[in-house]
């Protein structure tokens, strides 16, 4: 039997790399994308300090708008798993766990 708290824990010990369908292909992270690789060239043709801290600061921000957009995802997961009745929670539950091999933790 899976309990309420458990759900949380199953749902966020899943990789965040298997949130992001759909969200690297998106326009904002293209956007993204495609800016951090203009300065990336920018910074190896000049190799000043300043295309440096901006080429960082893009890869910062990126990788911030990724964690965000995968913690709404996670989220998401996590409410719809609640609102199914509990037989169909588990049995949801039992699936990601194979599916990600999750047996060991939880």
């Amino acid at each position: 039997m899976i309990e309420y708290k458990d759900i949380e824990k199953l749902v966020y010990l899943i990789p965040a790399r298997n949130f992001y369908d759909g969200l690297t292909d998106s326009k904002v992270a293209r956007g993204y994308q495609a800016h951090i690789e203009f300065q990336s060239q920018k910074y190896h043709k000049t190799k000043k300090k300043n295309d440096w801290i901006e080429l960082k600061r893009l890869i910062t921000e990126y990788e911030s708008y990724l964690a965000n957009q995968v913690d709404v995802k996670r989220k998401l997961l996590w409410f719809g798993l609640l609102r199914r009745s509990k037989e169909e929670m588990e049995n949801e539950c039992l699936n990601l766990i194979h599916r990600f091999h999750l047996e060991g933790w939880i």
